[in-house]
């Protein structure tokens, strides 16, 4: 094939199959023709047929065009003359290149890098935070509140498949008219399971995590649509006041940036939540985030929109005392982050030029690409802001 990679790649499914003696290749062409030359230029430029060559695509993608106008394939000039200096030059590059990736690997920083105390802690965040019984009860919410249908198959298998009432998108253009909001369930549904032990074992069920795609959905279904970004509620609470209007508040703190500096490592999209009284003290410590659906009394849609024009002005003034609170602690927020991503680049800088001292495999280049990604990342980070994402009045009666 007219691919070093691919090449490779059937050698070495030859030699996977059971084989017991040394593999011979055996090349059948014809003389002067382009399989001859293309031949040619594998065996001898790159030697592609004696080793693994790791590097051996990325030599022949820009040469390939100089030797397709070689033979005539392509019509261009070609800077060699003959086959003979082109394969002489690829075999060139091909032993530098060959000679940079050795000197580019440390062997033994390789076999040193392994610390399994680290590592264990790794594996255990992972496995604890990858989703488990919290995360079913949320998919099977999910659900739930639009109207897909799901069954438990036994042990710890479900099937979840569109239902007669799940929500769709209706008119919002062409390519998305009567699409699911959940473009990853297949009509016949999907069988999945949240133990990693079972999908092990299961080839015919999928694994949910919290980065699965269809629960990837789930959630942006519910954060980047404006349906329930604002709410109102009655309750009858016995630590608040009857008559006492609250409006609680929920601001992201967000730093937008390239995903090549990831900037979530030191400053994630975070929650600021106040919950303002009507004389602008903040609530929010005493009163922890509750749903309060089991305090909620049903009151009318006409006297909700009553109670909000009557105390319209103290919810502006509280809606403001609420974007100064989530101003202030995205400067906490900023000032944290920027000064953990600064310790942490500038000891990483120094620790490669230290490196760099007694270990040629250590270019310049990744020291300036380091210094570089810390200024765009320090620069993220201080431009970083607030978004109002959801508001709710909360009415003691």
């Amino acid at each position: 094939p007219p691919s070093p990679d691919l090449t490779e790649q059937r050698i070495g499914r030859l030699d996977r199959i059971g084989q017991t003696e040394t593999v011979k290749i055996h090349i059948p062409l014809l003389e002067a023709s382009v399989s001859h030359a293309l031949f040619r230029w594998f065996h001898e430029g790159l030697q592609l047929f004696e080793a693994p060559n790791a590097i051996a695509q990325s030599i022949f993608e820009p040469l390939l065009p100089e030797f397709e106008a070689l033979l005539g394939i392509r019509d261009a000039t070609c800077r060699f003359p003959t086959l003979d200096e082109l394969i002489a030059h690829t075999r060139e590059l091909n032993q530098q290149k060959l000679a940079e990736l050795h000197r580019g690997r440390d062997r033994l920083l390789e076999l040193n890098s392994h610390r399994p105390h680290i590592s264990a802690g790794l594996v255990e965040d992972i496995r604890h935070n990858e989703g488990g019984e919290e995360l079913l009860a949320y998919m099977e919410k999910s659900f739930d509140a639009f109207g897909l249908e799901s069954d438990d198959l036994g042990d710890g298998v479900f099937v979840v498949k569109p239902g007669d009432t799940m929500v769709r998108n209706f008119a919002v253009s062409l390519e998305t008219q009567d699409h699911y909001h959940y473009p990853e369930l297949p009509e016949d549904g999907v069988r999945f399971t949240c133990s990693r032990e079972t999908a092990l074992a299961r080839e015919d069920v999928a694994f949910f995590t919290w980065e699965n795609p269809l629960v990837q959905q789930a959630l942006d279904r519910v954060t980047a649509e404006p349906l329930g970004n604002s709410t109102m509620i009655v309750i009858r609470h016995p630590g608040l006041k009857t008559g006492t209007v609250l409006m609680e508040t929920l601001y992201v703190a967000e730093c937008l940036a390239p995903r090549a500096l990831m900037a979530d490592r030191y400053l994630p999209p975070t929650v600021l939540r106040q919950v303002i009284a009507p004389n602008l003290l903040n609530l929010a410590p005493q009163l922890p985030f509750d749903d309060f659906e089991s305090l909620r009394l049903d009151i009318g849609a006409d006297a909700l929109h009553k109670i909000l024009d009557s105390q319209l002005i103290g919810l502006k003034k509280m809606l403001e005392k609420a974007g100064t609170l989530a101003t202030a602690e995205l400067g906490t927020l900023v000032q944290s982050a920027r000064e953990r991503a600064d310790r942490q680049l500038q000891h990483e800088a120094q620790r490669l030029r230290s490196l760099a001292r007694t270990n040629e495999a250590v270019r310049p280049e990744e020291i300036a690409y380091l210094e570089t990604t810390r200024e765009q990342l320090l620069a993220a980070i201080d431009s970083s802001d607030i978004r109002l994402d959801a508001v709710r009045v909360i009415v003691c009666a």
